[in-house]
């Protein structure tokens, strides 16, 4: 006879972690519905097994971590440090850069003069 082997779970981000909460608070319910049948005749508990097996409780989250990517989380820290690199970049005003514009003749860029 083979021996029984129990696998531990460990989900590798968050989404897995939510998924994980959401599938054991599913149960919980299931649980003590199977426990103790009396539960079924109070409307308060099936109120709150309804919200928590069907609708926002379980559905939100679970519909916010799927719709978060991993590609949108890598994506908002490359823009993170991207700002950050911007912000501490040291600007040069005494040696600036000559800016070239390839405007035509016949649609000339309006520029006003301000004195200082």
């Amino acid at each position: 006879m083979k021996p029984f082997i129990v696998k531990v779970i460990h989900p590798g981000d968050a989404r897995g972690w939510i998924a994980l909460g959401c599938y054991s608070l599913v149960l919980v319910v299931f649980g003590m519905i199977a426990a103790d049948q009396s539960l079924l005749d109070q409307d308060a508990f099936l109120i709150l097994a309804t919200a928590i097996v069907i609708t926002g409780w379980n559905g939100g989250p679970v519909g916010w971590a799927y719709q978060a990517t991993k590609g949108g989380g890598e994506a908002a820290e490359s823009n993170a440090r991207i700002a950050e690199e911007a912000a501490t970049a040291k600007v040069n005003l005494d040696n600036p850069r000559k800016v070239q514009i390839d405007q035509p003749e016949s649609d000339p860029i309006p520029v006003t003069e301000t004195k200082k």
